[in-house]
């Protein structure tokens, strides 16, 4: 009996000597020092809720830099509604030298800078398109000296256009100019006129045999 009682007295000394320890190590738990941090923020889209995270020192934070990449918006594509082409003169003599401009405009009216389009020759026949580009003020302009046309030929047709992309329709302008050489326009030779029949027209004409 008395054995008995030495080892409940051992008993309830080693667990209170655990109960000590282990209030022990509760009191030295320090709660981190968070700070306060708002309701709920939002990723860049201003839709999504950033998602909650732990930092280093145990507090709840936004952690906003995870949020996904959002795609900024697509620029509205900006397209031609009209393009003009313009000479210094109507006429020149053959050894001339002219200026042309081309604009490209958008719906305002505003000339469009960096913008392509194509330009054709007719004389006394379409010569290949040339793809030449509007500058950084949304103009195209160029010079040189007028060369003699074919012979008979006294006007020439500049065409320009742009070409439909995407939603953007094509536009198209054309211009003629008349080159006059040696100092006149060279003649066009007259077409042909069936002569005039006289008075009395036979109509018809027959021959026949006796036999």
């Amino acid at each position: 009996m008395r054995k008995c009682l030495v080892i409940c007295f051992c008993l309830v000394f080693l667990f209170s000597i655990l109960l000590v320890f282990a209030q022990n190590e509760t009191n030295d738990t320090v709660e981190p020092d968070c700070d306060s941090i708002p309701i709920s923020m939002w990723c860049s889209d201003e839709i999504t809720l950033c998602p909650m995270a732990i930092d280093g020192q145990g507090c709840s934070v936004w952690d906003c830099d995870s949020c996904e990449e959002i795609p900024p918006e697509p620029e509205p594509e900006i397209c031609a509604a009209e393009i003009k082409v313009n000479f210094d003169k109507n006429i020149y003599n053959v050894g001339d030298d002219f200026d042309v401009e081309i604009g490209v405009f958008d719906l305002q009216g505003n000339p469009i800078p960096n913008y392509v389009f194509y330009s054709k020759m007719y004389d006394d026949r379409w010569h290949s398109a040339n793809s030449e580009g509007t500058g950084s003020e949304g103009y195209f302009r160029s010079n040189g000296e007028i060369d003699p046309l074919p012979s008979g030929i006294t006007s020439v047709v500049i065409e320009v256009y742009t070409e439909g992309v995407g939603t953007c329709a094509g536009v198209q302008d054309t211009a003629e100019i008349e080159v006059i050489s040696n100092g006149e326009p060279e003649p066009i030779p007259p077409e042909p006129r069936p002569e005039p029949c006289p008075k009395t027209c036979a109509v018809n004409i027959s021959i026949n045999f006796d036999k």
